[in-house]
Parts: C-alpha cells; sequence; structure tokens
C-alpha cells in the first residue's frame, strides 16, 4: 500500500507514512500478544471447568456405587420366592440392618481411598 500512496502524495508525507506504519506494526503486535494471552485465560478456565465436571462425576459414581448394593438386598428380599427369615417378625429390621452395613462398608471404604 505504501508504494501505491507514494504516486499520490508528496515526497515529504513519506516520513509521517512510514511512522505510520511503524504504529500499525506495534498496535498487530501487541493486538497478536492480547490474542495469545486469551487464549491462554481460555485455556485455564476450560481446564478447570472440566476439573469441576470430574469432581462431580466423581462423587455420582461414588453414590451410584453406594445404591447398587442396596438396590439388589431390596430386589432380592423384593421377590416373591421364599427366603430366609421371611416368617420372621424382625426380617424388616435385618434387611435394614444389612443395608446400613454395605452402606457403612461403602462409606468407610470410600473415605479412606479419599474418594468422598
Amino acid at each position: 500500500l505504501e508504494p501505491k500512496i507514494r504516486r499520490f502524495t508528496k515526497m515529504d508525507l513519506a516520513v509521517y507514512f512510514g511512522d505510520t506504519v511503524d504504529h500499525v506494526d506495534k498496535i498487530w503486535d501487541a493486538l497478536d500478544e492480547y490474542k495469545e494471552i486469551i487464549e491462554g485465560l481460555n485455556d485455564t478456565y476450560d481446564s478447570l471447568a472440566s476439573n469441576r465436571t470430574n469432581d462431580v462425576m466423581r462423587m455420582l459414581t461414588v453414590i451410584a456405587v453406594i445404591l447398587l448394593p442396596i438396590t439388589v438386598v431390596a430386589s432380592i428380599f423384593g421377590m416373591n420366592i421364599p427366603l430366609p427369615f421371611q416368617n420372621s417378625t424382625h426380617s424388616l429390621l435385618f434387611v435394614f440392618l444389612i443395608m446400613a452395613v454395605i452402606i457403612g462398608g461403602m462409606l468407610y471404604f470410600f473415605r479412606r481411598k479419599r474418594l468422598m
């Protein structure tokens, strides 16, 4: 662009156009630097969001793993087949005790592994 402008302007203005080109180059370099900074900040934000998502998924997995054995015990005792302690008056208490022991064991395991 600079050689084309010289045909239409006086030669004494060439110094000013050169100065303008230098300013544009400096501004362009500053914009490139700001772009790199923004990209770095965006990468940092994405990393933090991914880390938070991993924490939430870990907690949901722990909850699902704790509830799975309880569901199995409830399913077994919910079948219409003869089961141990079926005619006992304390069978409901026994089932709740089994579920509480499973929950306690799972909580102990996950806390020991530092997953909770």
